[in-house]
Parts: structure tokens; sequence; C-alpha cells
């Protein structure tokens, strides 16, 4: 694992993380003055969150800025009473270095999904017992003063036993959510400025990239970079908006059977009329496959928000968006007068955006069984709530009611704005991607936007 060159500084965003990381920083770097005011170190550091948000890096910043050894156990050192033997070792050399960095990667691989396999089937493996009992008799065995650190990661925080995360061993917890807008900004200027990356809309890519960890940033900027320096030039917005569809879906464009049906396009082309007629500006539509993914209207890269960013929208503001992902089946509705199957996506999405908006009681606690919502339950790092049959009664009723109401506004907005959705179906049909400014300037010919929007 190497450490030159990533520091604190070098990592864009996560200013809170960042605060706690250079408290430990500190303690290594004074380590004698901690040690002769009798003050007891923290022994632990628990780094959790979702694969690619930066767990390893900030690892890896803390052994370079503190400058001391850094001595590396991976769950894949060893299998069964191996693993354990390794283990002891590897806290041996720590002792023996100290102060220094014991870093344990991916926790989960050893001791945590064997945990899970227990809490499930009713029992634990004997290589789980083994590396459990080592790591919890190595890390009590540290000194509060040796100066030893042990930084372990996980993706799942809920399947660490909570004995090692008592007081006396992983103390210390980090928990790292997706990157919000600000710091997805943040991440990328920072890659464009690495790479001498001039005149890209760091904002607007920012807004595009709703749910991308840091890892998926860098792929996203790397890969981009690749296509330009493939063609000899310089990378531009287009490089960047082609290489989000294939992180976000996972998948690398298909080639198409046959050609796109007007309901497909139609439907994409709902999605946008009806984000103009609410919001004011068009969206970009591609009909472009990605796996089993047919067409998307840029409106689609938010629905991976994170829950902060979703938690500070208003209730008016989510059922906007609501009404914009029942355009697609609005655009089906008013251009070819039915409704087709595929919609299933986007009618879950904007049910998403309603059933925020009654739990936060906007529309009446009859859809509330708050006594049930006590009872919650762990699974795989999620809480599952139990709610009465009469809220849950209540709380379907209201929600299929926001989902008619954001359909007819949606339907509203397409009518309003046919005459642009005819001009716009074989330009879209022909050339099967038009930007936002393409879509920008045929709008301006003949909009109308929606009365009351926002």
């Amino acid at each position: 694992m190497e450490t030159k060159n990533i520091t604190l500084k070098s990592i864009a965003g996560y200013e809170e993380e960042k605060e706690q990381a250079r408290a430990l920083i500190d303690v290594l770097c004074r380590y004698d003055d901690y040690r002769k005011r009798g003050a007891e170190v923290p022994k632990g550091l628990l780094l959790s969150g979702d694969p690619g948000v930066g767990k390893t890096m900030f690892a890896k910043a803390i052994a370079n800025e503190a400058n001391v050894p850094i001595i590396i156990y991976n769950s894949e050192d060893g299998k069964g009473a191996e693993s354990a033997e390794k283990l002891t070792l590897a806290f041996k050399k720590a002792k023996e270095s100290a102060p220094s960095i014991l870093f344990i990667d991916e926790l989960d691989e050893t001791i945590a999904v064997n945990a899970a396999t227990k809490y499930f089937l009713g029992y634990e493996s004997d290589e789980t017992r083994g590396c459990l009992k080592t790591l919890l008799s190595e890390i009590d065995g540290i000194e509060a003063s040796s100066g030893v650190l042990v930084i372990a990661t996980s993706n799942c925080k809920s399947y660490i036993p909570k004995s090692l995360l008592r007081s006396g061993r992983l103390e210390r917890q980090i928990s790292f959510e997706k990157p919000s807008l600000t710091d997805r900004r943040k991440i990328i200027e920072l890659y464009l400025n690495e790479h001498r990356i001039g005149g890209i809309d760091s904002a607007s890519l920012a807004s595009k990239t709703a749910g991308f960890t840091g890892a998926d940033i860098k792929a996203m900027v790397n890969n981009a970079l690749v296509d330009a320096v493939r063609e000899k030039r310089n990378p531009v917005m287009d490089d960047f908006l082609r290489a989000i569809p294939p992180i976000r879906f996972g998948e690398i464009k298909k080639e198409r059977k046959k050609e796109p049906g007007d309901h497909l396009i139609y439907h994409e082309i709902g999605h946008m009329l009806t984000h103009y007629a609410i919001y004011g500006e068009p969206t970009s539509i591609s009909l472009d496959k990605y796996g089993d993914i047919e067409g998307r209207a840029e409106v689609d890269d938010k629905d991976s928000a994170t829950g902060e960013e979703l938690g500070e929208s208003s209730v008016s503001e989510l059922l906007n968006k609501a009404a914009v992902y029942m355009g697609g089946i609005a655009g089906e509705k008013v251009f070819l007068g039915q409704r087709y199957c595929g919609s299933a996506g986007d009618i879950g999405k904007a049910t998403g955006m309603i059933s925020l908006c009654v739990s936060s009681g906007a529309f009446g606690f009859d859809c509330i069984d708050l006594a049930d919502l006590e009872r919650t339950y762990a699974a795989y790092g999620r809480s599952v709530f139990e709610m009465g049959k009469g809220a849950a009664q209540v709380r379907n009723e209201v929600i299929r009611a926001n989902l008619e109401s954001a359909l007819d506004k949606a339907v509203e907005a397409v009518k309003e704005n046919m005459e642009i959705g005819r001009l716009i179906h074989p330009i879209l049909k022909k050339k099967s991607n038009l930007s936002k400014d393409e879509i920008a300037l045929i709008i301006a010919k003949n909009a109308k936007p929606l009365e009351g929007a926002n």
C-alpha cells in the first residue's frame, strides 16, 4: 500500500472527517508529549462507508502525515488458523515499530461477513471465532501509551461485533457518506487540475453525478481523458457526459437490434418537456442502450441523490421531481394516446419522492404509525420498519392520489408544449442524442412554461 504524496490536503471535501483524522495524527506526531503527561491515547479507529468513498485513501493520508511506520494486514493474507497467526505477527511488528499504525483493510472480509452468517443462520465459523478472539486479545494487549494505532476499514459497520467498538478498542469511528453536491464539485475540480484540464463546467458535472463516490468521479475523469487522448485532442464537456452512464448503470453501451420505437422517443421527450415546464430549462435526451436500460433524459441522473440532499428538499420540490418522473408516461399518453409497459422504474422513483413527503408528515399523521416506527430490525445494515394495516392503507391511498396528481401535472406540461415535442421527434430519431443546448434552440421558438411551477 503506497502512502507517498497522499495527504489530507490532497483529498477534496470531507472537512469534518479530516478534523477527526488530524486529532489522531497529532497523537502520533507528538507521541512523546502525550506519554510524558500520562495521557491514554486512542488505540483504534474504524473507517466505515460504501466502497469507493475514500476509506483506504484516508488511512494512507493519516500514515503519510504522521510519518510513522505502517504495518498492513489484508483480509486475503490468510485463511483459517493461518489468518489468526498472521494477525498476531502484524501486531508484533507494529509494537516493535511504535509509534506506528497497524492497518487492517476490509475487516468485513475476515470478521464481519461471518458475523452476519451467525446472525442469520445461528452459527459462526471457526475462522470467525479465531480471528475475532485474536483481534480482541491483541488490541487489549496494546498499552494505552504504546503508540500503536489500529486503523480498520469496513464497508458495513453494522456487521462489526459490538465488542470491537467499545472503549479501548476501535473506539474512534469515522463514517463516510457519498460526497454531497459541494464535495463532488471539489473532487471534480481536484482531478481536473491534476490533469490540467480546462473549460469544463464542474458545477454542472457535480449536479449530474448524484450518488457517485470519489472513485466513480475519478473513473469518469479518467475515461473522458482516455477518449480525448485516443482522438489526439483535449477533453471537452461531451467526453465527461458520455463517461457518466457506463459508471451509473454498470454497463457499456450496446448496439440496438432494431430502431427505437415512437413510444420510447415520446417517453423521453415527455420527461424533458415536463422538466422544462417546471424548471424553465430543458435537458439532454439519449436513446442509447446500456444493458437493459433503454433511453434516458438527463433528469434520470438525479435519482441517486444522497439522503442528505433529498432531506434538504422542500415538499413542493419533491413533488415536482415526482411529476418529472411521471413525464415519460405523460409523453406516451399525449402523443400516442395510450400507455406502454416499461415505466415501473419511473413510478418507483416518483413513489420514492412522495413517500419522503408522507414520512415527513406533509399530508397529515394518519398515514404514519408512530408506535410501530419504534420497532426497528437491523438487516444487512438497513433498518426495516413495520407498520400497522390501518396506517399502511392510508399511506398507500395518499401516495396513489399524489401519483395521479403528479401524472396530471406532467400531462398538462406536455400538452402545453406538444409542438416542441413533434419538432424534436424526427431529429432525435435520426441522431439518437440531443444535447441540452440543441434542444434549447428548438424550444426557444415555441415553448410555454407551466404556470405556477416551482
